[in-house]
Protein backbone atom coordinates (compact mmCIF):
# COMPACT_ATOMS: atom_id res chain seq x y z
CA UNK A 1 0.00 0.00 0.00
CA UNK A 2 1.59 3.29 -1.01
CA UNK A 3 2.66 5.73 1.80
CA UNK A 4 0.68 8.96 2.19
CA UNK A 5 3.52 10.90 3.96
CA UNK A 6 4.84 13.85 1.95
CA UNK A 7 8.16 13.44 0.24
CA UNK A 8 11.02 15.63 1.18
CA UNK A 9 13.00 16.96 -1.72
CA UNK A 10 16.71 17.30 -1.27
CA UNK A 11 18.28 20.32 -2.77
CA UNK A 12 21.24 19.42 -4.83
CA UNK A 13 24.17 21.71 -5.16
CA UNK A 14 25.53 24.57 -3.11
CA UNK A 15 23.03 27.10 -1.87
CA UNK A 16 22.73 30.27 -3.79
CA UNK A 17 23.85 33.51 -2.07
CA UNK A 18 22.66 36.96 -2.91
CA UNK A 19 25.41 39.40 -3.80
CA UNK A 20 26.24 41.83 -1.00
CA UNK A 21 24.66 45.24 -1.37
CA UNK A 22 27.06 48.11 -1.96
CA UNK A 23 28.13 49.95 1.21
CA UNK A 24 25.91 52.82 2.18
CA UNK A 25 27.33 56.29 2.62
CA UNK A 26 27.98 57.14 6.24
CA UNK A 27 26.56 60.44 7.49
CA UNK A 28 28.65 62.06 10.16
CA UNK A 29 26.42 63.62 12.80
CA UNK A 30 28.09 66.22 14.93
CA UNK A 31 27.42 65.95 18.61
CA UNK A 32 25.39 68.81 20.11
CA UNK A 33 27.22 71.54 21.97
CA UNK A 34 28.21 70.72 25.47
CA UNK A 35 26.35 72.21 28.35
CA UNK A 36 29.09 74.73 29.08
CA UNK A 37 28.99 76.06 25.50
CA UNK A 38 25.23 76.34 25.63
CA UNK A 39 25.44 78.13 28.93
CA UNK A 40 27.92 80.63 27.52
CA UNK A 41 25.70 81.20 24.48
CA UNK A 42 22.62 81.78 26.59
CA UNK A 43 24.56 84.06 28.91
CA UNK A 44 25.92 86.13 26.03
CA UNK A 45 22.52 86.51 24.39
CA UNK A 46 20.93 87.40 27.71
CA UNK A 47 23.50 90.00 28.64
CA UNK A 48 23.27 91.62 25.21
CA UNK A 49 19.49 91.84 25.23
CA UNK A 50 18.14 95.37 25.87
CA UNK A 51 15.93 94.15 28.71
CA UNK A 52 18.90 92.92 30.74
CA UNK A 53 21.29 95.78 30.21
CA UNK A 54 21.90 97.74 33.35
CA UNK A 55 21.54 101.48 32.93
CA UNK A 56 24.69 103.45 33.53
CA UNK A 57 24.60 105.54 36.68
CA UNK A 58 23.95 109.22 36.24
CA UNK A 59 26.96 110.19 38.22
CA UNK A 60 30.02 108.13 38.88
CA UNK A 61 31.39 108.50 42.37
CA UNK A 62 35.10 109.26 42.46
CA UNK A 63 36.49 109.51 45.94
CA UNK A 64 38.96 112.27 46.54
CA UNK A 65 42.42 111.41 47.75
CA UNK A 66 42.16 114.16 50.36
CA UNK A 67 41.66 112.80 53.86
CA UNK A 68 39.40 114.51 56.36
CA UNK A 69 39.42 113.93 60.10
CA UNK A 70 36.73 113.83 62.76
CA UNK A 71 36.94 115.85 65.97
CA UNK A 72 38.61 112.81 67.59
CA UNK A 73 41.33 112.73 64.95
CA UNK A 74 40.00 109.67 63.11
CA UNK A 75 40.27 109.48 59.33
CA UNK A 76 36.98 109.55 57.41
CA UNK A 77 38.46 108.66 54.00
CA UNK A 78 36.33 111.26 52.18
CA UNK A 79 36.80 114.89 51.26
CA UNK A 80 35.20 117.03 53.95
CA UNK A 81 33.39 120.24 53.06
CA UNK A 82 31.97 122.91 55.37
CA UNK A 83 28.64 124.32 54.14
CA UNK A 84 27.82 127.74 55.61
CA UNK A 85 24.46 129.49 55.49
CA UNK A 86 24.70 133.25 56.07
CA UNK A 87 22.42 135.77 57.73
CA UNK A 88 18.72 135.48 56.95
CA UNK A 89 18.88 131.98 55.48
CA UNK A 90 16.57 130.79 58.25
CA UNK A 91 13.80 132.78 56.54
CA UNK A 92 13.99 130.84 53.29
CA UNK A 93 10.60 129.54 52.26
CA UNK A 94 8.93 132.20 54.40
CA UNK A 95 9.80 135.45 52.63
CA UNK A 96 10.79 136.38 49.04
CA UNK A 97 9.58 133.05 47.74
CA UNK A 98 9.23 134.60 44.29
CA UNK A 99 13.05 134.84 44.22
CA UNK A 100 14.30 131.94 46.35
CA UNK A 101 11.39 129.50 46.09
CA UNK A 102 9.26 127.77 48.73
CA UNK A 103 11.88 125.47 50.24
CA UNK A 104 12.89 126.05 53.84
CA UNK A 105 16.40 125.90 55.27
CA UNK A 106 15.94 122.38 56.75
CA UNK A 107 14.87 121.25 53.28
CA UNK A 108 18.02 122.85 51.88
CA UNK A 109 20.10 120.83 54.33
CA UNK A 110 18.36 117.56 53.47
CA UNK A 111 18.94 118.09 49.76
CA UNK A 112 22.60 119.06 50.30
CA UNK A 113 23.25 115.91 52.35
CA UNK A 114 21.71 113.86 49.55
CA UNK A 115 24.03 115.48 47.01
CA UNK A 116 27.03 114.81 49.25
CA UNK A 117 26.11 111.15 49.69
CA UNK A 118 25.75 110.73 45.94
CA UNK A 119 29.13 112.31 45.26
CA UNK A 120 31.00 110.58 48.08
CA UNK A 121 31.72 113.80 49.98
CA UNK A 122 31.30 114.42 53.70
CA UNK A 123 29.61 117.70 54.61
CA UNK A 124 29.17 119.65 57.82
CA UNK A 125 26.42 122.28 57.67
CA UNK A 126 26.42 125.43 59.77
CA UNK A 127 24.12 128.45 59.93
CA UNK A 128 24.40 131.68 61.87
CA UNK A 129 23.09 135.23 61.68
CA UNK A 130 26.19 136.46 63.53
CA UNK A 131 29.33 137.32 61.56
CA UNK A 132 31.73 136.44 64.38
CA UNK A 133 30.34 132.92 64.73
CA UNK A 134 30.84 132.24 61.05
CA UNK A 135 34.36 133.67 61.17
CA UNK A 136 35.23 131.40 64.09
CA UNK A 137 33.77 128.39 62.32
CA UNK A 138 35.85 129.07 59.21
CA UNK A 139 39.06 129.26 61.24
CA UNK A 140 38.08 126.13 63.15
CA UNK A 141 37.53 124.23 59.90
CA UNK A 142 40.96 125.34 58.74
CA UNK A 143 42.56 123.92 61.90
CA UNK A 144 40.67 120.64 61.51
CA UNK A 145 41.91 120.12 57.96
CA UNK A 146 38.71 120.63 56.01
CA UNK A 147 39.16 120.39 52.24
CA UNK A 148 36.81 123.18 51.14
CA UNK A 149 33.85 125.38 52.09
CA UNK A 150 30.61 126.30 50.35
CA UNK A 151 29.35 129.67 51.51
CA UNK A 152 26.00 131.31 50.82
CA UNK A 153 26.54 134.77 52.32
CA UNK A 154 22.91 135.91 51.96
CA UNK A 155 22.84 139.19 53.91
CA UNK A 156 26.60 139.02 54.55
CA UNK A 157 27.46 140.05 51.00
CA UNK A 158 28.85 143.52 51.74
CA UNK A 159 30.14 145.39 54.78
CA UNK A 160 31.72 142.50 56.69
CA UNK A 161 35.51 142.84 56.43
CA UNK A 162 36.27 140.22 59.11
CA UNK A 163 34.44 137.63 57.05
CA UNK A 164 36.32 138.63 53.92
CA UNK A 165 39.62 138.36 55.80
CA UNK A 166 38.82 134.90 57.16
CA UNK A 167 37.97 133.50 53.73
CA UNK A 168 41.18 134.92 52.26
CA UNK A 169 43.39 133.56 55.06
CA UNK A 170 42.41 129.90 55.31
CA UNK A 171 44.18 127.20 53.34
CA UNK A 172 41.14 125.55 51.76
CA UNK A 173 39.17 127.00 48.80
CA UNK A 174 35.76 128.61 49.35
CA UNK A 175 33.01 128.40 46.73
CA UNK A 176 30.33 131.08 46.99
CA UNK A 177 26.77 129.86 46.35
CA UNK A 178 23.69 131.85 45.36
CA UNK A 179 20.27 130.37 44.63
CA UNK A 180 19.49 133.27 42.30
CA UNK A 181 21.76 135.72 40.48
CA UNK A 182 22.34 138.55 42.99
CA UNK A 183 24.14 140.75 40.47
CA UNK A 184 20.80 141.31 38.76
CA UNK A 185 19.61 143.02 41.95
CA UNK A 186 22.76 144.86 43.00
CA UNK A 187 26.57 144.82 43.19
CA UNK A 188 28.58 141.64 43.60
CA UNK A 189 29.35 140.52 47.13
CA UNK A 190 32.68 141.38 48.71
CA UNK A 191 33.25 137.77 49.76
CA UNK A 192 33.07 136.73 46.10
CA UNK A 193 36.30 138.61 45.42
CA UNK A 194 38.24 136.32 47.77
CA UNK A 195 36.39 133.10 46.91
CA UNK A 196 37.86 130.41 44.67
CA UNK A 197 34.72 130.30 42.53
CA UNK A 198 31.06 131.30 42.34
CA UNK A 199 27.94 129.29 41.44
CA UNK A 200 24.82 131.42 41.01
CA UNK A 201 21.39 131.21 39.48
CA UNK A 202 20.92 127.41 39.44
CA UNK A 203 18.75 127.07 42.52
CA UNK A 204 19.60 124.25 44.89
CA UNK A 205 21.32 122.44 42.03
CA UNK A 206 24.11 124.96 42.54
CA UNK A 207 25.12 123.09 45.70
CA UNK A 208 25.45 119.89 43.71
CA UNK A 209 27.53 121.64 41.05
CA UNK A 210 29.78 123.17 43.69
CA UNK A 211 30.28 119.88 45.56
CA UNK A 212 31.09 118.08 42.35
CA UNK A 213 33.51 120.81 41.32
CA UNK A 214 35.27 120.62 44.68
CA UNK A 215 35.48 116.84 44.49
CA UNK A 216 36.96 116.88 40.98
CA UNK A 217 39.33 119.71 41.84
CA UNK A 218 40.71 117.82 44.83
CA UNK A 219 41.03 114.61 42.81
CA UNK A 220 43.05 116.46 40.14
CA UNK A 221 45.62 117.50 42.76
CA UNK A 222 46.53 113.96 43.76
Amino acid sequence: MPSTAPRLRRRIGSPKFRPASPPRSVRVIKSPPTRSILAETVQDSTENSPACRRPAPCHRIQRSTSIAYTSDGEETGMAKVLVIHGAGMNMRGKVQTEIFGPMTLPEYDERIRGYAAELGVEVEIFHSNIEGEIVNRIYEANDKGFDAALFNPAAFGTGYPALVAAISQVKFPTIEIHISNPIRRGPASETARVSHGIVAGFGLTGYYLALRGVRDMLAAKR
